[in-house]
């Protein structure tokens, strides 16, 4: 299989079980091994991408990703060429932005090897409980949930008729009466008390409607029977909160520990930059010249004080 894309030249052949390319090119320049593509005096090279195909991929859609990447690469390059001829020194200058962002970069790097040598991840249930009682009014559910008791019998399943009594009932004797009487007759049944589900997920594979209001009809509708060519279902919805709703504690445990963890990661690195800042400070490896702030100060109050005669000027 070839593959052809001229921007100056390139070519492309099959790379075979090991994806290796084959392809010959002369050139004033030396060429270093076998070159996927060439732009300019730039080449793209196997060793330069074979790390970033996926494993996963059948031979031909990895030739396939592999021509892409390289119509990128060769589109890349030669709107950098463009660049490089038509922006000034000055615009090509990025010396200050690269520095800034390498700056970043080691700051963050620093900071997430902080919090991994001495940020504390246990907490406690005690703490997540007190969390949630002081914020429970900010916490809004975004959707209406549910805590579902649901049972599937076959259709002919016999004394089918019990199940309808036994899946609304509160009593532990009738629980176990269905659960029991679910698995016999090859049916399902599940209900976990602390486990909540988004009502519209929940029963999206099944041809509910709950009309305009779907807060309306998880009121008023506590037992929900339906049945398709094989199947009876029942649903006993045992506890609901509504859209916008206060969510249960167990629904947002797993959010409030997140919170709790990004709080004590920011608090210890404010606490970091704040020790090292003093003791910099302490040490005088660092200092602030107060001549220079006044400067500053000075320059910022005539700067606006011209702005002040200028608006004056043009009123």
């Amino acid at each position: 299989m070839n593959f052809f894309c001229t921007v100056r030249y390139i070519s492309f052949f099959s790379l075979g079980f090991l994806l290796c390319t084959s392809c010959f090119l002369k050139s004033k320049k030396e060429i270093k091994g076998n070159p996927l593509a060439r732009e300019g005096e730039k080449y793209l090279y196997f060793d330069d991408v074979k790390e970033i195909i996926p494993k996963d991929l059948s031979k031909s859609d990895s030739l396939a990703f592999l021509k892409n990447y390289i119509n990128k690469w060769i589109k890349k390059q030669v709107i950098l060429e463009k660049a490089e001829l038509s922006l000034s020194e000055k615009q090509k200058d990025v010396s200050r932005q690269l520095r800034d962002y390498r700056n970043v970069i080691l700051m963050h790097k620093y900071e997430q090897s902080i919090i991994a040598q001495k940020s504390d991840t246990n907490i406690s249930d005690i703490e997540i409980s007190d969390y949630y009682e002081k914020h429970k009014n900010d916490l809004k559910l975004k959707e209406s949930i549910i805590v579902p008791l649901f049972v599937r019998i076959p259709r002919n399943a016999p004394n089918a008729a019990h199940v309808k009594i036994w899946y609304k009932s509160e009593k532990d004797a009738d629980l176990d009466k269905l659960v029991k009487y679910s698995f016999k007759n090859k049916g399902d049944f599940f209900y976990e008390e602390h486990s909540w589900y988004v009502f519209h997920d929940f029963f999206k594979k099944f041809p509910i409607d709950p009309g305009p209001s779907e807060e309306a009809y998880i009121r008023f509708n506590k037992f929900i029977e339906f049945k398709d060519s094989l199947n009876y279902f029942y649903v006993n919805i045992k506890a609901y909160k509504l859209k916008n709703e206060t969510p249960p504690l167990e629904y947002v445990k797993a959010e409030i520990k997140s919170i709790i963890l990004n709080k004590r990661k920011i608090n210890l690195i404010n606490d970091i930059e704040n020790r090292l800042f003093n003791d910099a400070m302490s040490d005088r490896h660092a200092e602030i010249f107060s001549i220079e702030v006044k400067n500053f100060s000075d320059t910022v109050i005539r700067r606006d004080s011209l702005k002040d005669k200028h608006k004056k000027i043009t009123q």
